[in-house]
């Protein structure tokens, strides 16, 4: 909540930004930050700044019970290689921004989104989370999706790596998506016949798609994805 640019507002600001997540973990070392220390600061913060609804700005919660009882959870169909996909919401609204500021660094916001997304993924379910290329991991200080998961209290099976570079996906279409992530991932472990695989978001499948190739050649039959 903006105050306005009074005295007070503009104090709660300055020890906002001196806690902010992102400027500690560079503060605290280089490469990236544990969930730990994620959370410990996020923590911090919540205490100078409280909590409020990411959705209506009420006072004292992540995500307030009318915001979540007004989300759209459904499945998208399998196409395209990619699986069929449990979703908890429709990418707009509050849910879209909430997302679009934590990945730009309000990492504060991975409370709100671990509400949303245990609508969808009750806890303690076991999932194995998309991987992020160590570029985005040194961008953004820590690993977005893993951390969600962990946030949410998933059980998370970290089995897939990036194995070569590709291009950033925004603003590729359906087919240079796969093309540029076809055979990108692999799985380092063999995994159970049914797993869940984790996105933050989905939009062509082509991310989810290639998940779902490389866990199938780790022994997966039964692959459902989901996400935000």
């Amino acid at each position: 909540m903006d105050d306005g640019g009074t005295g007070v507002g503009r104090g709660i600001r300055s020890v906002v930004h001196t806690l902010n997540p992102h400027r500690v973990g560079r503060r605290v070392g280089h490469g990236a930050r544990s969930l730990t220390t994620l959370l410990a600061v996020s923590a911090v913060v919540s205490l100078v700044y409280p909590r409020r609804c990411a959705g209506c700005q009420r006072d004292g919660v992540d995500v307030c019970r009318a915001c979540l009882g007004a989300l759209e959870p459904g499945w998208r169909s399998a196409t395209g290689g990619a699986p069929a996909v449990r979703f908890a919401a429709p990418y707009s609204g509050w849910v879209r921004q909430a997302l679009i500021d934590y990945k730009s660094g309000a990492e504060y916001q991975v409370h709100a989104l671990a509400v949303v997304l245990r609508t969808v993924l009750p806890p303690p379910s076991l999932v194995v989370p998309v991987p992020t290329t160590r570029a985005k991991v040194a961008q953004r200080g820590f690993d977005t999706v893993t951390a969600l998961a962990q946030a949410a209290d998933a059980v998370c099976l970290p089995v897939l790596q990036v194995t070569r570079p590709v291009a950033d996906q925004v603003g590729l279409g359906a087919r240079q998506r796969r093309a540029n992530l076809h055979g990108a991932f692999r799985a380092t472990a063999l995994v159970g016949p049914r797993v869940w695989v984790l996105d933050d978001v989905v939009t062509t499948g082509a991310t989810l798609g290639e998940a779902a190739r490389a866990l199938r050649l780790a022994g997966a039959r039964d692959i459902v994805g989901v996400a935000l």
